[in-house]
Parts: C-alpha cells; structure tokens; sequence
C-alpha cells in the first residue's frame, strides 16, 4: 500500500504532529496514518479522449474505404470486413491504452475531537455526503439543552412564526 507520511487536514490546513504518525511497523492498509485521522478517497472514471480519437479515427477509415467501393458492393459483409481490417490495424495501439482514464485523489481530516469547528464541518460533509452521524459526535455542544415549553409560550412561538411567515 502505498501512503504519504505528510498528512494535512484538508478542511482545517492542520498537520499531524511527527509524534502521532505510527512507526512503520504499525503500517496497515491506511499506512502510517495517525490515530482518529480520516481518510477520504475519491476515484473517478472518465473517458480516455486518446482512445475515443482512435475509435473515431477508425470509423472515418471505415467509411471512407466503403465510400471507395462500387455501390452495387456495399453489402453489410464487405463493410464488417473492412471494420475487422482497420480493426486489426489498430489492435496493438488499444492494447497499450485504456478506454478510461481515471482519477484518484486522497485527503486527510484531522480527528474531529481536535477543534469544535473542525467536528462541525466534518460532520456537516458526513451529513451532505448522507453518511451516517455518531449521536454523541453530532451533537452541538453549545446548545442549551431543551427546556419542555408550557403551552402559553408554545403558543406564542407558533404566533411569532406565523407572524414571521406572513411578512
């Protein structure tokens, strides 16, 4: 497995301490990684642009041979034979090319624990990407914990928001 031994969070521009980058004997699939990091990989495949040239490439001399042929001559087997010929002409080019080109990109987060700004980025990514959030982790630690309301004061919020809404 291949890995950096530089991570830098890529929400916070935070770098792990040396200390808490693991020893190489502790190496596994994530590496040298440190503890409660977050590592996010994102892979995407796209359409290789040399390969559709030489797909394109192809079918112009495909059809510009079957423009050469007699009318009376252009019968969907002498057309399937010429593919097959130009085919072979360009088999060993796509052999050493794929269709595809894809992409790979790998960033670190830092332990969302570190900063309370940090944990609510983190988590608000987590929530936009539909991952699941940690109950305790999500919360906001801020918040005044929820006072049950008598009805006069439920009564007037909902009077407030519809005021609110109104305007």
């Amino acid at each position: 497995m291949d890995y950096n031994d530089l991570f830098v969070c890529s929400l916070s521009g935070v770098e792990a301490p040396e200390t808490d980058v693991l020893p190489e004997e502790l190496a596994d699939d994530l590496g040298v990684m440190p503890v409660g990091w977050t590592r996010i990989v994102i892979e995407r495949r796209l359409p290789n642009p040399d390969w559709q040239e030489v797909q394109q490439v192809k079918a112009m001399m495909v059809e510009a041979a079957t423009q050469q042929l007699p009318k009376e001559q252009r019968v969907p087997e002498a057309i399937r034979a010429l593919q097959i010929q130009i085919a072979a002409q360009y088999a060993s080019l796509e052999e050493r090319m794929s269709p595809f080109f894809n992409m790979k990109e790998v960033i670190f987060v830092a332990p969302p624990e570190l900063d309370p700004a940090l944990a609510k980025e983190f988590f608000d990514v987590r929530d936009r990407l539909g991952l699941p959030i940690p109950e305790d982790e999500g919360e906001d630690e801020t918040e005044a914990p929820e006072t049950p309301e008598t009805p006069e004061v439920a009564h007037e919020a909902s009077d407030t928001e519809a005021q609110a809404a109104s305007a």
